[in-house]
């Protein structure tokens, strides 16, 4: 059998693996849904191949993938691509974003507990809206361009600027106070040490409206419930509290220009490790008079913000990292070629239960299949066979005691 006459067999096998698993639908349907199998001659051109894929399954009006059958452009002088990501940027396979998805669960986790409500903001904002809170030096911290429409834009260096813009423009349709909290990218340019990224995650929580201390206190309690939830104990972290009018009387006596108030008081006035091997951890404070920067109406605020990437080393030098593996329910295999379908009715039946489901998608010893099982973490492997399934039953293995039994189709959960 020639590639292309392979390759089409195996893509009607697969529409007729996927018909099955569609009809096993138990909704009511004014059509049934079924893919019909073209009886075509078996083409022995590969574009001819490429062709047929791309209408059937590489429309991309919806904006989705577009098809990659046909071959990738030849060039004459074709290097190697440089594969580590730009600098001070971080890939994240799945250990490491099952890490950050462990982390952001948290961050919300926390916000949850004290009724803050999650909001987001572009990736890309006005470059005068960071400049008009931080000066014009902040030019040189941006990942900033122009666009074809002109206008200078900049990837966001921090969330604050872009939340006082939201509250601008949502004015008094807004119910005071509010209580947001944001997870968002944020870019800046800067020289690069332990814990400080180019490119990074923020935490930010923000009372907007109450001009009261207990604001604060609020937002420092969440941080403190957070580092429980973590592990992380007063032996491993401190905070220094401030007062800004105290600040600025003292830099008045030491002579301090008062242009330079706000530079001393990054320095100055942020949560901290005990041990001093990291830069700051979070760092927040009032900001009452930052939307009136921005051309609108001041209310009283303040928030915090909390980056993923020095937390991450606080907790691997404290051991505290979890143990974060993959886990999935059900291991679904076929013991015969012939059975695919039939084990994609039985994925499809778990996974419409709730139930994580590894579908093993080709033909594999079940030597294999048990190694696959251990490093997935799974509970149950269910095996189907050809005498089991003439009687509509498939076989269950528990994983853990290594228990077995057949169950009938209707039967599993």
């Amino acid at each position: 059998m020639s590639v292309s006459k392979l390759s089409l067999t195996r893509s009607i096998a697969m529409l007729s693996t996927i018909s099955s698993s569609l009809l096993i639908l138990n909704k009511p349907l004014t059509r049934a849904l079924r893919f019909p199998i073209p009886n075509l001659p078996l083409a022995t051109n590969p574009r001819g191949l490429s062709s047929l894929s791309t209408a059937a399954i590489g429309n991309n009006a919806g904006g989705g993938r577009a098809g990659a059958l046909s071959p990738a452009p030849v060039t004459e002088d074709l290097q190697k691509i440089d594969v580590n990501p730009p600098k001070g940027t971080r890939d994240f396979p799945p250990e490491d974003m099952r890490l950050r998805s462990w982390l952001f669960f948290n961050f919300r986790e926390v916000s949850r507990l004290f009724g803050f409500e999650e909001v987001d903001f572009p990736v890309l904002e006005s470059e005068a809206l960071f400049v008009r809170k931080a000066g014009e030096e902040i030019r040189d911290q941006l990942y900033c361009f122009e666009d074809r429409g002109n206008r200078r834009v900049a990837l966001r260096p921090e969330l604050t600027p872009s939340l006082a813009r939201l509250v601008i423009q949502k004015g008094k349709s807004l119910s005071l106070p509010l209580k947001w909290f944001a997870v968002g990218q944020c870019w800046r340019y800067e020289r690069m040490t332990r814990g400080r990224r180019r490119e990074h995650y923020q935490w930010n929580m923000d009372i907007i409206g109450v001009p009261e201390v207990m604001a604060e206190a609020e937002l420092i309690s969440a941080i403190v419930t957070f580092f429980k939830r973590l592990g992380i104990t007063a032996s491993d972290v401190g905070f220094k509290v401030s007062s800004r009018k105290v600040l600025q009387e003292v830099l008045r006596r030491y002579s301090i220009p008062e242009a330079l108030f706000g530079k001393v008081c990054i320095i100055i006035d942020k949560g901290f490790d005990r041990g001093g091997k990291l830069r700051a951890i979070c760092g927040g404070g009032r900001y009452d008079r930052l939307l009136s920067t921005f051309g609108g109406d001041d209310i009283p605020a303040c928030g915090f913000g909390f980056g993923d990437a020095v937390i991450i080393e606080l907790l691997k030098e404290k051991g505290l990292l979890p143990e974060l593996g993959l886990q999935v329910e059900n291991i679904v295999c076929a013991l015969d070629p012939g059975l695919q379908g039939a084990a994609a009715t039985v994925a499809t039946i778990l996974r419409e239960k709730g139930q994580s489901v590894d579908l093993v998608l080709e033909s594999k010893p079940l030597k294999w299949v048990f190694k696959r099982a251990s490093r997935i973490n799974a509970s149950r492997l269910i095996l189907v066979g050809d005498s089991e399934w003439q009687k509509g039953m498939v076989g269950v293995k528990i994983l853990s005691t290594g228990e077995q039994q057949e169950i009938k189709l209707d039967e599993l959960d």
